[in-house]
């Protein structure tokens, strides 16, 4: 199975809390109390093994992840919300699924919390089931 190194995160993702919220207390100074996000560490290990996963797999050339978006449906902008659509859903093959993975992943990096809030949504749960199904 070649996508198991990322469809494992299925199960991980169902059997462990994805993120802890902490407060910070100390009000002492004129500081004020603020909440703070610490990620699961399953987050962390499923951004690095998609992108460890885009570099051992260069032939499907997913660091250009948005064009290969865009090549299922020319001038229409998805949401990652949009993408889960069962209609278009259909339409991606493995390497469809894979791009929009991808770009969860980097979006991560330019705004913290997406990948949390897409975990909390289904969007990645919904990406990898279809992938899992496209590697059987």
């Amino acid at each position: 199975m070649k996508y198991e190194a990322l469809t494992k995160y299925i199960e991980i993702f169902e059997a462990n809390p994805l993120e802890t919220t902490y407060k910070y207390e100390d009000v002492d100074e004129g500081f004020l109390p603020m909440k703070y996000s610490k990620r699961s560490e399953h987050v962390d290990a499923f951004a690095e093994d998609v992108m460890k996963f885009v570099a051992d797999n260069p032939e499907l050339d997913l660091y250009h992840y948005i064009e290969i978006i865009d090549s299922y449906e020319p001038g229409v902008n998805r949401s990652a919300k949009e993408s889960t659509d069962k209609e278009y859903l259909n339409k991606l093959d493995a390497k469809g699924i894979l791009a929009w993975i991808v770009s969860a992943v980097r979006a991560e990096c330019y705004k913290e919390g997406v990948l949390y809030e897409m975990l909390k949504e289904g969007i990645l749960e919904c990406w990898l089931k279809k992938l899992s199904q496209l590697d059987k």
